[in-house]
């Protein structure tokens, strides 16, 4: 048995059930998404758009990185390990787990985060400082809910799904704009051989001053 042969048996054997993480999270050559994202922080709504494009695979010290690039620019590498699928932003780099193995319900990890909506949406945050320290972490603690979720976006309807859900939060430094913690909730979806179809995720302060929502849809997929 080859090596690549061998790689394909064991991720197979890590997702059970004959499932393996190319089913729900593909990485391919010139594979393009296009998602609708509707963020609302209290009164103030935004309508945004996402689009990235799975650049060609590459190997570097051994390892195989697929990069993926993104409509601002940036550029982030994924790569494949016992743990699941790793995500970086240059190769070499330890990165956070997005998706977890086995693919089974149950399944859990913890994955790095950063308030995405709070601070950067509302006009109440414009040139304000942050909420947090920029050395300080924020852990999400995620598991796989279900594998077998139906999911309808504007690109259409997917079932079979897998849904992901997680929780984190963060201490406030010196009560910054009067709040103690931002405290988070995520679910997100994916689908066989497409990838990411669905994600909800709310940012809420304690005491309860801010809350800020991102509903982030597919739109549009070329394999």
């Amino acid at each position: 048995m080859n090596r690549m042969h061998l790689l394909v048996a064991v991720l197979a054997w890590l997702a059970g059930c004959g499932q393996t993480s190319q089913d729900y999270f593909p990485l391919g050559d010139n594979f393009i998404r296009e998602y609708v994202i509707a963020e609302q922080v209290n009164n103030d709504k935004h309508l945004l758009k996402s689009i990235f494009i799975d650049l060609k695979p590459r190997t570097i010290a051994g390892t195989a990185y697929y990069p993926r690039r993104y409509a601002h620019g940036e550029v982030y590498y994924f790569r494949e390990s016992t743990e699941g699928i790793i995500v970086s932003r240059e190769p070499g780099q330890r990165g956070n787990i997005i998706l977890g193995y086995p693919l089974e319900v149950g399944t859990s990890w913890q994955t790095e985060s950063a308030i995405e909506i709070l601070q950067r949406r509302h006009e109440s945050f414009s040139g304000g400082e942050s909420f947090i320290s920029a050395d300080h972490k924020i852990m999400l603690d995620l598991h796989i809910a279900s594998m077998d979720d139906m999911v309808e976006v504007p690109a259409g309807q997917f079932s079979h799904c897998m849904r992901i859900e997680g929780t984190g939060s963060v201490t406030v430094k010196a009560r910054t704009r009067g709040i103690d913690h931002i405290f988070i909730e995520q679910k997100e979806w994916y689908a066989q051989g497409v990838g990411l179809v669905k994600r909800i995720r709310t940012e809420k302060s304690i005491p309860e001053k801010y809350k800020g929502e991102l509903i982030q849809e597919l739109i549009k997929w070329d394999p």
